[in-house]
């Protein structure tokens, strides 16, 4: 069967409500989602769109690279990535795409997959890669600040105590799940910053909308898998053949890289699908120039 890639006009069924849809049969396209566009006659304020619409903010200036945002234009539309390519890995548990600023966690009982836009580590502070498993759920957490995270608000003339407790202040938000690699020093929490999600802006934790957090709190239990990876190329293959790629833009590994990305290494299998269709090699390389983190279709 055909996966025709469809632009429709956003409904308010989108608002403040977690990204879930059903799973797709495993010998069809991994595909879920279908891209919307919004359509304004004034200005663009993206964070406050990714805010509403549950989206990133990087993944929405990926997909509109060339967006006038703060240039009013009558009938300027903006288009909203809510189509995804499912990442090439088991379908269970948590799995967090560093390069998309995405988290996914696959729910067997219900054959659905729920997607939320996340905050990750700075340049600086990265978060890392691993297979790990939840080890403890919190309610109302305290935040103990590291060394290095104090020295840096002393630099900005802001104070941080030893201990900060729970409530409107504290940056973990009202829930916080402990990943059990790396000592447990990284946590999936919420914020008190509601415009940072879908950036890198951490310490190397895992950010989440207040809401996104307390509903997947709620769903996990302690030992569920987690699963961090960074993967900028996803693809997958239809029924009838066609293959399909979606391309983020790789994360700079320190200050002097950011923006300067243009190339990112192609799975090896997704090389040898395509070996012989010279078209697809170049659509492909299209976009990867690109890298608007929207799928496309490269072998039409």
């Amino acid at each position: 069967m055909r996966f025709i890639l469809t632009l429709v006009v956003c409904l308010s069924s989108f608002i403040c409500q977690a990204r879930s849809y059903d799973m797709p049969s495993p010998d069809a396209a991994q595909i879920v989602g279908k891209l919307s566009v919004l359509k304004s006659n004034g200005i663009f304020n993206i964070k406050e769109i990714a805010h509403k619409y549950n989206l990133g903010v990087v993944e929405i200036t990926e997909a509109n690279p060339n967006i006038e945002y703060f240039t009013p234009r009558k009938n300027k539309t903006l288009i909203l990535p809510t189509q995804t390519i499912l990442p090439h890995v088991p379908y269970n548990g948590i799995l967090i795409n560093l390069a998309e600023l995405r988290l996914y966690y696959f729910d067997k009982s219900s054959n659905k997959v729920y997607i939320f836009p996340i905050g990750i580590g700075k340049v600086d502070r990265k978060t890392p890669l691993m297979t790990t498993y939840i080890s403890s759920k919190i309610m109302n957490p305290t935040w103990t600040p590291t060394a290095q995270t104090r020295a840096e608000y002393k630099e900005k003339n802001k104070f941080l105590p030893p201990v900060v407790p729970a409530g409107p202040e504290n940056p973990l938000g009202d829930r916080a799940m402990r990943l059990a690699a790396n000592g447990g020093v990284y946590l999936i929490h919420g914020t008190n910053q509601k415009y940072d999600i879908g950036m890198r802006v951490s310490a190397g934790c895992i950010r989440m909308n207040p809401d996104d957090v307390r509903w997947l709190f709620d769903q996990v239990k302690v030992h569920t898998k987690v699963r961090i990876i960074n993967t900028p190329i996803k693809y997958t293959q239809g029924e009838d053949g066609n293959i399909f790629v979606e391309v983020h833009q790789p994360l700079s590994k320190d200050s002097s890289q950011v923006g300067q990305f243009k190339n990112v290494k192609i799975p090896k299998k997704l090389q040898k699908l395509i070996q012989n269709n010279p078209k697809a090699q170049n659509k492909l390389q299209l976009a990867i120039q690109q890298q608007t983190g929207l799928p496309v279709e490269i072998t039409k």
